[in-house]
């Protein structure tokens, strides 16, 4: 806290983690393999991954935090439905991370939660169920 009793910058914008998600978007290729951001491989199945790979992986990591990048449902929606790789969890770094599978286009639908990659935004989430809360 400040002298004045305003939080500082940093206090201000903290989100209790309950509020936030950490993805990791990847792209499916037209092969119908994954891909990251970076252009590896990315086996959602494998037992372990590679150290650059799991580098890359987590400089790519989304952090979106509700009600700021999306609805508090959506977030509900996202946490349920998107898989938490084995090998994320074994690499350390991508510990309790989401994989979040785009198309070719940048683009993924979970439940009724619509999600695009822009490529100068990042990732625009847009709830289409239920009423914004």
């Amino acid at each position: 806290m400040s002298q004045a009793g305003a939080p500082e910058a940093d206090e201000a914008f903290d989100l209790p983690v309950e509020a936030a998600i950490n993805v990791v978007p990847v792209w499916r290729v037209d092969s119908g393999g994954l891909r990251s951001r970076r252009g590896g491989i990315v086996d959602p199945e494998a037992e372990t991954l590679d150290e650059e790979l799991v580098l890359a992986l987590a400089d790519s990591v989304v952090t979106l935090s509700a009600p700021v990048d999306l609805s508090p449902r959506a977030l509900t929606v996202l946490r349920e439905q998107l898989p938490l790789p084995p090998a994320f969890d074994r690499s350390g770094s991508l510990r309790g991370h989401q994989l979040l599978e785009l198309d070719a286009q940048g683009r993924a639908v979970v439940d009724e939660v619509a999600i695009h990659h822009h490529t100068t935004f990042g990732l625009l989430v847009r709830d289409r169920g239920g009423a914004q809360e």
